[in-house]
């Protein structure tokens, strides 16, 4: 069996691990970026940062939505 094909084709390869290694860390340091923040607030004293009178987006109306269009 010829593995030259393989073997010529690993630095193909190994842009696209490094690409998806980049994405991944990237998505997990713009959501950990964004939910710090948003959880901190969520829990703050104010009454304006707690969002305690009602948020915009919460996880059961996220739910209902995605549910009765699947």
């Amino acid at each position: 069996m010829d593995f030259s094909l393989i073997i010529d084709s690993l630095p193909i390869y190994f842009d696209g691990l490094w690409t998806t290694v980049w994405l991944v860390l990237s998505a997990l340091i713009i959501g950990l970026g964004v939910a710090i923040p948003l959880a901190v607030a969520r829990n703050s004293a104010n009454y304006l940062l707690s969002l305690r009178h009602g948020a915009l987006f919460t996880s059961s109306v996220v739910h209902r939505y995605w549910f009765s269009f699947t």
